[in-house]
């Protein structure tokens, strides 16, 4: 969260002008001038500001994604107990950063892949180490706070993609070429009998500027999956995995360049 003050600064040293004009200037038209001078800059600088402000208001942004209920729910148990374990699984870094805060009196854990995407010089992360008892950790991912053993069969999702990736403060993306792939690791055969949904978020980039978009979803052993996407949206594919890595090939079709 980033909210500007420089505008109030502004303010406050014209009102200090101000009041200095009044201790030189004892005529009447100097006064008012001044604080004509001094409600133009004011309203200016709040009008400059207005979009920052605007978020703070409306509980945008960032400010939305750390006063979502599931994470409110666990600041409070994390405030409560002291000396859990805690791993954290979470993509925005400003939410980890709060989730540690809270868990400053536990042993917290951040996950490794995760942790590399972040704003920290390249390395091995020789310090990384998984929690000794996981059994007795908590795991905080997309879905709230719950205990490890509950999500030890959960499929994990690496994205692999040639043109790298980006983010910003509270966002991961990819800008695709032809295709990237998606590694889907299943661990047991008790979770490949369960059905799964592959979502993603898909928009048009900046190479065209049609906002349409064709895209194909492959996955061997099932038939091909066609994509049409208009502008940004969300994409959901029920997806048949086996136990082991997945390999789920995103290619684009349409437009060509």
């Amino acid at each position: 969260m980033s909210v500007s003050f420089a505008w109030l600064l502004a303010v406050l040293i014209l009102i200090g002008l101000y009041r200095l004009g009044l201790l030189v200037a004892k005529a009447r038209h100097v006064r008012v001038a001044c604080l004509v001078a001094v409600s133009v800059l004011a309203v200016v600088s709040l009008v400059g500001h207005a979009q920052e402000m605007r978020v703070v208001f409306r509980n945008e942004g960032n400010l939305a994604a750390l006063n979502v209920p599931a994470l409110r729910e666990a600041y409070g148990y994390l405030d409560r107990h002291p000396g859990s374990t805690v791993l954290i699984r979470e993509q925005n870094p400003i939410v980890m950063g709060w989730l540690s805060y809270h868990g400053r009196r536990s042993s917290v854990y951040v996950d490794r892949t995760l942790l590399q995407e972040g704003y920290l010089p390249a390395g091995d992360w020789a310090f990384y180490a998984a929690p000794p008892d996981m059994g007795k950790a908590l795991v905080w991912d997309s879905e709230g706070l719950k205990p490890a053993w509950r999500m030890s069969s959960s499929p994990s999702v690496e994205v692999r993609n040639r043109q790298g990736k980006e983010r910003d403060a509270s966002n991961l993306w990819y800008w695709m070429g032809d295709e990237l792939e998606f590694f889907i690791t299943v661990p047991d055969e008790e979770s490949a009998a369960q059905r799964w949904t592959l979502e993603f978020v898909a928009m048009p980039g900046p190479s065209n500027p049609i906002l349409s978009r064709r895209l194909a979803l492959i996955l061997a052993g099932a038939p091909d999956v066609t994509i049409e996407i208009q502008g940004r949206e969300t994409v959901r594919v029920p997806v048949k995995l086996r136990r082991g890595t997945n390999i789920v090939y995103l290619r684009s079709l349409w437009p060509t360049e």
